[in-house]
C-alpha cells in the first residue's frame, strides 16, 4: 500500500506538472491559442473601426445640405384657360371692292372708318348678285329644315334621357349593381347625344342669322355703288375669324362647353385687301379690352381655399405676367375639376388671335428661405432645422409661414447658413465632414 501510495502520490504529482504545463502553455503570448485569441480581438476591433468610418462615410455621402437664402414661395395652379372675349363684328354694307385703312391689331375709338367699298368698276352687278340670293336663300332652306329635323331629334332625346335617368333612380334604389351600371351607361351615353345635337342646333342657328344679313345686305346692294365702314364703338379691330364670334362670348361663357372650344383653332380674314366681298359678309371685328373673361378648369378641391374677388397673377407660357381677379368658381364642373373664371386687369395681345392659352395662375406667395418639407423636424415641442455650424449638426428652430406642395418657407435663418435637407441621416452634435 505504502508503494502504492508513493506511486498514486508520484502520479498525482505528474499529473499536476502537467496541468501546469497546460495552463502555461494555454496563455502563453507565443502558444497557438494566444494568437488565435489576439487575432480574434484584433479582427473585431478592425471590424468596429471599417464599420464606424464606412458608416460614416456613407452618412457624408447621402447627407444633402443647401444654403439659405431670401426667396418666395409660391402657390399656384397650371393649366389651359379658354380665352372669351367681347367682340362685335362688322359687316360689308354692299357688295364691292374693298379697301382696309387700318392695320390689323390697332385700338381705335368709336367712328373710325376701317374700310371702303367700292362697285363702280363692277360689271354684271346685277346678274351676279341675282346668283348669289338664289344660293344664300337655299341654304338658307337648308339650314331651317336641318333645324326643325333637329328639334325633334332633341325632344326624342330628352324624353329618353328622362326615362334613362328615372331607371338610374329605380336602380340605385333597388341596389343592383349590374343595373346601375347598365343604366348610368345609357344616361351617360343620352346626355352626350343631346349635347351634340345641341352644339349642332346652335352652329346652324348662328349660320342662319349670318345668311339672313347677307341677303338683307344684298337687298340694298345694287343701288349703292361706295360705302365707308365705320366702328359704332371703341376697340382693337381685327381682321381674323375663326367660326366661334357667337358661340364663345362673355355673357355665356359660364354656360358654354369649354371642354368643346378647339385648343386653338386657325384665324384667318374672311376677305382679303382688294378682294370683292359680297353684301353680308364679315369685314372685321372690334374687339372690346376690358371685357375678358378666362375659363380655367382645374382639378377639384385643389383650389388652395380661395374664393370670389381674390386677386392673382397669371403668367403666360409666352413670358407675359397680367393680374386677374377671380371672378366667379364653378365647383364641381365636371365631377372631378372645378372651373375658375377670372377677368384680367389689362388685355394681351395674345387674347387677338388665340381662343386657349396655357397659363399659370399664381394664387399666393410666401416670402423667406424656401426648403423642402422633409428638412424640418420637431424637438421639445418646436419645429426647426439641422444646420451646419463649424462642422457640427446643430438643431435650430424656425418660423414656417406657409408651404405649398413640397416645399415650405420658413424665417429665422441667416443667409448663407448651410441647412441640411436630410435629417434623419443626423443627430443633434453629430460632427459634419
Amino acid at each position: 500500500m505504502t508503494k502504492g501510495f508513493r506511486n498514486y502520490r508520484r502520479r498525482g504529482k505528474v499529473l499536476e506538472l502537467s496541468k501546469a504545463q497546460k495552463k502555461d502553455r494555454t496563455y502563453a503570448p507565443g502558444s497557438k491559442a494566444g494568437r488565435r485569441l489576439f487575432l480574434g480581438v484584433m479582427l473585431l476591433v478592425l471590424v468596429w473601426v471599417v464599420w464606424g468610418w464606412a458608416k460614416g462615410a456613407l452618412t457624408q455621402y447621402r447627407l444633402q445640405t443647401v444654403l439659405a437664402q431670401p426667396g418666395r414661395l409660391e402657390a399656384k395652379l397650371s393649366g389651359t384657360a379658354v380665352v372669351a372675349r367681347e367682340e362685335k363684328v362688322v359687316y360689308a354694307p354692299i357688295s364691292g371692292r374693298v379697301h382696309f385703312l387700318v392695320e390689323e391689331g390697332v385700338r381705335v375709338p368709336v367712328g373710325t372708318v376701317v374700310a371702303e367699298i367700292s362697285n363702280r368698276d363692277q360689271t354684271g352687278l346685277g346678274e351676279r348678285l341675282a346668283k348669289t340670293r338664289d344660293e344664300l336663300e337655299t341654304l338658307l332652306q337648308d339650314y331651317v329644315e336641318e333645324k326643325k329635323v333637329l328639334e325633334g331629334r332633341m325632344v326624342s332625346l330628352r324624353r329618353e334621357l328622362s326615362g334613362a335617368n328615372l331607371a338610374l333612380k329605380q336602380a340605385v334604389e333597388s341596389g343592383d349593381p349590374v343595373e346601375i351600371r347598365r343604366s348610368r351607361e345609357l344616361a351617360r351615353r343620352l346626355d352626350g347625344q343631346v349635347d351634340d345635337a345641341r352644339e349642332r342646333y346652335q352652329e346652324l342657328a348662328a349660320q342662319e342669322a349670318a345668311l339672313a344679313r347677307k341677303l338683307q345686305g344684298l337687298a340694298a346692294a345694287s343701288d349703292k355703288l361706295y360705302a365707308q365702314v365705320a366702328t359704332e364703338e371703341a376697340g382693337i379691330v381685327t381682321y381674323l375669324f375663326d367660326g366661334w364670334e357667337d358661340r364663345l362670348r362673355v355673357d355665356g361663357l359660364a354656360a358654354t362647353e369649354v371642354e368643346r372650344v378647339p385648343r386653338n383653332p386657325d384665324p384667318r380674314p374672311n376677305v382679303e385687301e382688294g378682294e370683292v366681298v359680297e353684301a353680308g359678309e364679315p369685314l372685321f371685328k372690334v374687339i372690346n379690352p376690358n371685357e375678358v373673361l378666362l375659363a380655367l378648369p382645374v382639378q377639384a378641391g385643389s383650389f388652395l381655399g380661395v374664393d370670389t374677388g381674390h386677386e392673382v397673377t397669371l403668367r403666360l407660357k409666352e413670358g407675359e405676367e397680367l393680374g386677374a381677379q377671380i371672378w366667379k368658381i364653378q365647383r364641381g364642373w365636371t365631377g372631378s375639376r372645378d372651373l375658375v373664371l377670372l377677368r384680367t386687369a389689362r388685355f394681351a395681345d395674345l387674347f387677338r388671335v388665340r381662343r386657349s392659352v396655357k397659363v399659370e395662375m399664381v394664387v399666393t406667395g410666401y416670402e423667406g428661405t424656401v426648403l423642402p418639407q422633409g428638412a424640418l423636424v420637431t424637438r421639445k415641442g418646436k419645429t426647426g432645422v439641422y444646420i451646419v455650424r463649424k462642422n457640427w449638426a446643430v438643431f435650430l428652430p424656425v418660423e414656417v409661414v406657409g408651404s405649398f406642395g413640397n416645399h415650405v418657407a420658413v424665417k429665422g435663418l441667416n443667409p448663407g447658413t448651410e441647412v441640411i435637407t436630410t435629417p434623419g441621416l443626423v443627430s443633434e452634435g453629430m460632427r459634419i465632414r
